[in-house]
């Protein structure tokens, strides 16, 4: 779906009477309109309910390859550490990376195809080549765990770099951020199910409606809250959303950054 349609159908929903859109528009056959003001605030809307709708449907797992930095045991999260990020003229060596490198600051090796978008939940699993190491997360009772000290950090054993070169992480993600500057007639792509636009009005709504603060706005809030969590509820009941049956959800139900 279109960004701008989906700013349309929030314009015809409940949504439609709230401060996002001009209440009495200058083109009297115009079917919405919004100031830019409002357009990037309605984003910045749309981004969070996306991310609460995929906190409560672990509907994107993905994965991405780590490659191990020697004298490094911690690795940021973040897509300035990614090959596709690499300054023009520097390439990923055939050597190991050493830290203090140039080339050890891009340690993320993701691909056009499937880039890493900044939009990790929390880590599902991990896996090793070699076999030698544990993966499992923030598990203590294991020498060669793996840890997550922040909520985008992994923390590596010292000596994995010497059985290990690269290790593939598994992660829940969210829908990436929309750019809040992205223009009216900008042909932006918002992987999101149809079928739960829906929610993302309901989430909208909900948060609108707690400002002011009075017990009447407070009732109606916790109404679309409701709804929200009926509607998400209603989809992951009925088997059509594309839930995974890894055993990463096992990982996942334990208490990763979410």
């Amino acid at each position: 779906m279109q960004l701008d349609d989906l700013i349309q159908y929030l314009a015809l929903s409940e949504l439609g009477g709230s401060k996002f859109f001009e209440q009495k528009p200058k083109n009297p056959d115009a079917l919405y309109e919004i100031t830019k003001r409002n357009r990037a605030m309605l984003i910045n809307h749309i981004n969070e309910a996306t991310m609460e709708v995929c906190k409560k449907l672990p509907m994107y797992w993905n994965s991405v390859a780590i490659r191990l930095v020697e004298g490094k045991s911690t690795y940021e999260l973040n897509s300035k550490h990614s090959i596709l990020n690499m300054p023009e003229g520097l390439v990923p060596p055939d050597e190991p990376l050493i830290l203090g490198s140039e080339e050890a600051y891009y340690y993320i090796y993701d691909s056009v195809d499937y880039p890493f978008q900044d939009n990790l939940l929390t880590i599902g699993s991990v896996t090793s080549l070699s076999g030698k190491y544990d993966m499992s997360i923030g598990n203590s009772s294991y020498a060669n765990a793996i840890y997550t000290p922040r909520p985008n950090v992994i923390e590596f054993p010292e000596d994995m770099y010497e059985n290990d070169e690269y290790v593939t992480l598994h992660y829940l993600s969210h829908t990436p951020p929309i750019p809040l500057t992205t223009a009216e007639g900008t042909e932006y792509d918002v992987v999101f199910p149809t079928t739960l636009l829906e929610a993302i009005s309901a989430f909208i709504a909900h948060k609108i409606q707690l400002k002011p603060q009075d017990a009447n706005n407070a009732s109606i809030a916790i109404s679309h809250m409701d709804r929200f969590n009926m509607i998400c509820d209603n989809y992951m009941n009925t088997n059509i959303s594309n839930i995974s049956g890894d055993v990463t959800m096992s990982t996942f139900s334990k208490g990763g950054w979410v």
